[in-house]
């Protein structure tokens, strides 16, 4: 656990975190530049190309090859804690698995299955992005002048069947959600899987950190303790 745990919160903090702000500071960096000119960039017959954000399109594509690899590592939980032999990535089996050892209705089978949806949704952004077709497909929009002269932020979109994703997105709140998603999954996950996995002898207990007592390098929600019954 203690592996999987570093090279998750490792993942994160080094590489989608990174990306994150990077492009966030490129963005706020433009919008500076922009608003000290405005009308240079809005106004007249010509007015002067926009700035773009440098490899916008690529910082989201090695974000999304990260998030692949981070729950490919989350997935692996499941075989620590638990009989299941998961492969990588595969929640949709994990889920099975849940359903059919600890029930429809139990915990750990409903929590899987409600994250099941945005673990689902990075999964098919991924595949789109390795395997564009007209129907199937990512894109990132730099910023750009539309023909009302207003000026749009980047911003990304996806079209597939079955996403209403097909409108600009703002790139910056899909990588939060994300990330918050990731990491709020991966502590729940260990508390549910604990459940029924250890010697008769000895319990599991864990309790809520106040968010104004964690640790900002290490900030854990959940604190876990080990005691003889």
């Amino acid at each position: 656990m203690m592996d999987i745990s570093w090279e998750v919160l490792n993942s994160l903090v080094f590489s989608p975190c990174s990306f994150r702000e990077r492009l966030e500071k490129r963005i706020s960096e433009i919008i500076a530049l922009v608003e000290a000119d405005l009308d240079s960039y809005t106004k007249g017959n010509s007015p002067r190309p926009l700035p773009i954000v440098e490899y916008y399109d690529v910082e989201f594509r090695s974000f999304v090859n990260e998030m692949r690899r981070v729950l490919s590592k989350l997935s692996e939980l499941f075989g620590v804690l638990t009989t299941a032999k998961i492969e990588n990535g595969h929640f949709h089996k994990a889920l099975e698995w849940a359903r059919a050892e600890r029930g429809e209705n139990s915990l750990l089978a409903l929590m899987v299955a409600g994250d099941h949806k945005w673990i689902g949704l990075w999964i098919a952004v991924r595949i789109a992005i390795e395997h564009p077709t007209k129907a199937n497909f990512v894109e990132t929009l730099n910023y750009s002048l539309e023909k009302d002269r207003n000026i749009r932020l980047p911003t990304w979109r996806f079209i597939h069947p079955e996403y209403d994703m097909a409108r600009p997105q703002n790139l910056l709140e899909a990588f939060d959600f994300a990330i918050n998603n990731v990491l709020t999954f991966f502590e729940n996950l260990q508390i549910v899987l604990l459940d029924g996995h250890r010697p008769s002898n000895f319990k599991v207990g864990f309790s809520d950190v106040p968010e104004s007592e964690r640790d900002p390098e290490a900030p854990m929600r959940c604190a876990f303790e080990l005691a003889s019954m």
